[in-house]
Formats: C-alpha cells, sequence, structure tokens
C-alpha cells in the first residue's frame, strides 16, 4: 500500500490506486528507476536482472507515445539489456545520458585526456582493493563495497579524492554501497525536468518511483512540479509518498499497466 508522509511523520494506508485513479491515465507521465525499484540490488551490478511481468508493463504503458522514462545510473547499454528486446526512454548515468521516445539521443562530451588520468587511479586502486568492485561508465565511474562494507571509508576516500582532483568536472555521488564520481551539472531531477519540457511529456503530472539517495533531487523537482513524489523502503526523503518494497513497486505497476489496457 502507498503510505503518505505527513509533518508529524505519521504514515497513513491509502488503496494503491488512490494516487492515479481520479484522473485518466494519459495524464500522467511516469518516471521510474530502476535498482531497488524495479527490481532488488544485487552485491554486483551485472547480476541484476528484470522480470518479464515488470517488462511487458513498462512496454504497456509506454505504448501508444504515453510518457514513461526510465531514470538511472546504469548506461543506456545497460538499460538495453535489462529491458531486452524493448528499447525504452531513459535517462542514464544519472542524466549524462538522455534518448527520447523517437529514438533521439543527449549525450554530454567530456575531455579524454582526463577519463584517462581517472581510468590510471582506479586501476592503481584496484590493485590495492581487489576485493571493490569498480564500474567504468565512460563518462563517470563507481565504487561499490556491497559485499566488503568494512571498505566503505576506503571506497569513499577513493573517490572524494578523485572528484576533488577533478573538482571542475566531475563531483560525488553516494548511492547504496557505492560512491560514484559523475559529472557536474547532472542529475536525476534535471533529467525529469528536460523530459517534463518535450512535447510528449509536457502538460502531464509526473510521478517519480525511486529508493536511493541518488533519487532525491528527482523527488524535488516532482513536488515543485506538483507531481507525485514515491520513495521505495525506508529513510528519511523529500518524496511525499511511499512504497514499502520492491515488491510493492512492481504490483501498483502492474496494476496500472492494466488500467492502461482497460
Amino acid at each position: 500500500m502507498v503510505k503518505y508522509n505527513t509533518d508529524t511523520d505519521t504514515d497513513t494506508d491509502t488503496d494503491t490506486l488512490d494516487i492515479v485513479d481520479s484522473l485518466n491515465i494519459r495524464d500522467y507521465a511516469f518516471f521510474f528507476d530502476i535498482d531497488g525499484t524495479l527490481t532488488e540490488i544485487k552485491p554486483c551490478p551485472n547480476d541484476v536482472s528484470l522480470s518479464e511481468e515488470v517488462k511487458l508493463s513498462l512496454v504497456c504503458l509506454s505504448k501508444n507515445r504515453q510518457a514513461l522514462a526510465l531514470i538511472s545510473g546504469r548506461t543506456l547499454s545497460e538499460i538495453d539489456k535489462l529491458t531486452a528486446p524493448f528499447i525504452l526512454s531513459a535517462a542514464a548515468v544519472h542524466g549524462s545520458q538522455l534518448r527520447h521516445h523517437d529514438g533521439r539521443t543527449e549525450l554530454i562530451s567530456l575531455d579524454h585526456s582526463v577519463i584517462s588520468q581517472i581510468r590510471e587511479h582506479l586501476k592503481i586502486a584496484k590493485t590495492d582493493y581487489p576485493n571493490l568492485i569498480f564500474e567504468d561508465k565512460n563518462i563517470a565511474f563507481a565504487i561499490h563495497y556491497r559485499q566488503t562494507p568494512e571498505l566503505a571509508g576506503t571506497a569513499r576516500k577513493i573517490a572524494m579524492g578523485i572528484a576533488e582532483e577533478f573538482s571542475s568536472i566531475f563531483t560525488l555521488q553516494e548511492g547504496k554501497c557505492v560512491y560514484e564520481i559523475k559529472p557536474c551539472n547532472v542529475s536525476k531531477g534535471l533529467a525529469v525536468k528536460k523530459f517534463m519540457d518535450t512535447n510528449l511529456f509536457r502538460g502531464k503530472i509526473p510521478i517519480y518511483i525511486g529508493d536511493d539517495v541518488t533519487d532525491e533531487s528527482a523527488f524535488i523537482e516532482i513536488n515543485k512540479m506538483k507531481g507525485i513524489s514515491i520513495k521505495v523502503g525506508e529513510g528519511n526523503t523529500e518524496a511525499l509518498h511511499r512504497f514499502a518494497s520492491v515488491k510493492e513497486t512492481i504490483q501498483w505497476l502492474v496494476i496500472i499497466a492494466s488500467k492502461f489496457r482497460s
């Protein structure tokens, strides 16, 4: 069930359809995070998959020019592997890569020499700390410590050091058991704003569902737009609504997709 956050921190159970049942489903724009929202987080990012039920529900919502986009820290190619054989609109690497419903893409460009320097730094770190998972996204980098929580401080120190050395281009982004070195001036919130400024999304009521610190900028933007912000799981948040788990999120998605079919 959706829970509504209140100023008194008291959550009230409501019907899962209440927040979209009062208007036509086509009046809404849907934004979904992936990891921790549509699928459980795994120790290794490569172990994650989307169920057929989730993929078919997303495709159902995206048909006939319905406004829907996935908003993720993953790259576009990684998102496409998860949703295969379907291709959906998406903002990847926290908004560094955007793909619109017509296939048009927006990609930021960075200094290749800087990227090479960062790779050298991480190559050394990987040798020193082989139990950390280092992820190269070409325009961003992630250090995962879910399997080695005792190395959380080390992962942060490595990522912070690189972000500070190249602070004119990169910034540090904390997530669930991960520290990312991502380009400055990109965020999930800005990605949502870009989508909402396109013809397909403009004028619709935005719904954003996410679970992580990285989704907070999107929650803030959604709230400014008088949309519906939903956090998955526990923790402090700017979101005004809450799902208890990934399972509950998927149940809601399936219900909404079936409503769209009808």
